[in-house]
């Protein structure tokens, strides 16, 4: 759409220029060689608006993502204080907890015992499993 407008706006300049160096006093389509330029002009400094626009815009998200940057660092000082404060909190105090943190007593410890599958297509048992759980 950009290159359209940019021949668009490349025809209408060639126009305007043979229009006023070899028919200055005619009308073509209703309007005058003056009318015609005001329409030029006004699709210019309409251009030009929202270029002035659309680099507001780039800067208003940049500031939006360096303020996003900050809050995030400023967030992650306030959590690390909370889980330094062993004092009051601590990495295992409700205030932790609440802050959508998982403490430190409720983590799950990672260790997985996953069955293994044999080729008739049952899953059997790892013996350290079934030996600790059965008392003989």
């Amino acid at each position: 759409m950009g290159s359209n407008n940019t021949k668009i706006n490349s025809r209408a300049n060639a126009v305007a220029t043979a229009w006023a160096n070899l028919a200055t006093g005619d009308s073509f389509a209703g309007l005058t060689l003056q009318q015609y330029t005001q329409l030029v002009s006004g699709l210019q400094s309409q251009s030009a608006h929202i270029q002035n626009v659309q680099a507001q815009y780039v800067g208003a998200n940049k500031l939006n993502d360096e303020m996003h940057q900050r809050l995030n660092g400023s967030t992650q000082a306030v959590v690390n204080a909370v889980r330094a404060d062993l004092a009051k909190h601590g990495p295992d105090s409700p205030l932790y907890k609440t802050m959508g943190y998982v403490p430190k007593s409720e983590r799950a410890s990672g260790l997985t015992r996953k069955a293994t599958a044999t080729a008739t297509g049952t899953a059997s048992v790892p013996a350290a499993a079934i030996s600790g759980s059965v008392k003989v």
